[in-house]
């Protein structure tokens, strides 16, 4: 428990990451769960698409707002903390930052409904990303929780959801939508609307050619998100401020075959480049050796068992649970080698995951590790 104590000391905010299928959803459960039991108000947060974090607590589904996981058998008689779970819907996300911060509620309508704002809310590259960025600080800032804990997509892709803040303070800044902005800076509201109404002819023109009211939802989208663009960009500063927090740590999660540690290697460096904080590695599923250090690994003993044909499975089985933890070994050593961060080690798991119950054990594993 002191390892765990140490790697995760002082943060507010736990991100994990990691290749997929190393098991990041229910580590990030258990964290949240540690958390909890410390007394502290804990809510664990995925961005993941997939239902694994819904099917890991035993629920049928999650909402876009954080919901309060009863404790059932593992509740104490002390003064426990609480635990809460959510899944990030991304066009919700946005919604709401629409009607929090646009000057008006008729303004917010109008963006809402507009068409080239319900493709740019769901089809932009990088908005799952950002959207899960705005939810963590949403949730940060208001000190509902003492602990956020953040279950990420697959690595490469949580590179983005790492790089989208800067990659929004760039669209903002230089691309096209600095200069779908820029035209109101300069002729004033009023004149807008007057270029927009001198253009109706060259619209309703284009509308025959296209098909679509592109360019005339683009132009209604550019006048009503005017009074937003600088609201954005302080927030995605802001985002980029608490990824490089100390409140805020990184933990690698892997296992220990050749694809995810090279996965997790690869993840560390880039986390170093960006000069972001991450705690350790969790090695998760790591095959135990049943013989003594100094046993004979070529020559496992004979069990001595009257039915020889069992005694042989046996025997075999023993032989390949020893081949994968010698190269389970192998792996962990490189990571030791190539990296200095702490390292926790968590044993396979035969069973799956499908309650709170069930992460308490993992829980356990970790603590222990």
């Amino acid at each position: 428990m002191k390892k765990v104590n140490s790697i995760l000391k002082g943060g507010r905010v736990i991100v994990c990451v990691g290749s997929g299928g190393v098991g990041k959803t229910t580590l990030s459960a258990a964290i949240a769960l540690h958390g909890a039991l410390e007394g502290k108000r804990s809510a664990v947060i995925t961005i993941d698409p997939a239902r694994r974090l819904a099917n890991a607590l035993g629920l049928n589904s999650l909402e876009n707002d954080p919901h309060p996981i009863p404790w059932g058998e593992l509740q104490t008689n002390g003064t426990p903390g609480t635990l809460s779970a959510m899944m990030l819907d991304t066009k919700r996300t946005f919604d709401l930052l629409i009607e929090k911060y646009a000057p008006s509620r008729e303004i917010a309508k109008k963006i809402l409904s507009n068409r080239y704002y319900q493709h740019l809310s769901t089809a932009l590259i990088g908005s799952h990303e950002y959207m899960a960025m705005e939810k963590l600080q949403e949730i940060y800032q208001q000190s509902e929780f003492d602990l956020c804990v953040l279950d990420t997509p697959p690595s490469r892709h949580a590179l983005d959801f790492i790089e989208t803040p800067q990659k929004m303070l760039h669209l903002i800044d230089e691309s096209i939508l600095r200069w779908i902005f820029l035209p109101s800076k300069i002729v004033g509201r009023s004149g807008m609307k007057a270029l927009q109404k001198g253009a109706a002819f060259f619209l309703k023109t284009a509308e025959k050619l296209t098909g679509f009211e592109i360019l005339k939802d683009l132009s209604e989208f550019a006048l009503n998100f005017e009074g937003m663009y600088e609201g954005f960009r302080e927030r995605a500063q802001k985002i980029d401020q608490l990824l490089h927090s100390k409140e805020t740590i990184f933990l690698i999660v892997t296992a220990p075959q050749p694809g995810a540690i090279e996965e997790a290697l690869f993840f560390h460096q880039q986390l170093s480049q960006a000069q972001i904080p991450c705690g350790g590695f969790i090695v998760n599923r790591v095959h135990r050796s049943y013989l003594s250090a100094n046993a004979n690994r070529d020559r496992i003993p004979s069990l001595d068992m009257p039915d020889a044909n069992l005694e042989k499975e046996l025997l075999e089985n023993l032989r390949n649970l020893e081949i994968l933890a010698q190269r389970d070994s192998q792996q962990i050593d490189r990571l030791r080698k190539e990296t200095d961060l702490p390292l926790l080690l968590i044993p396979e798991h035969t069973s799956e995951i499908v309650n709170l119950p069930g992460i308490k054990k993992l829980l356990d594993s970790l603590l222990s590790s």
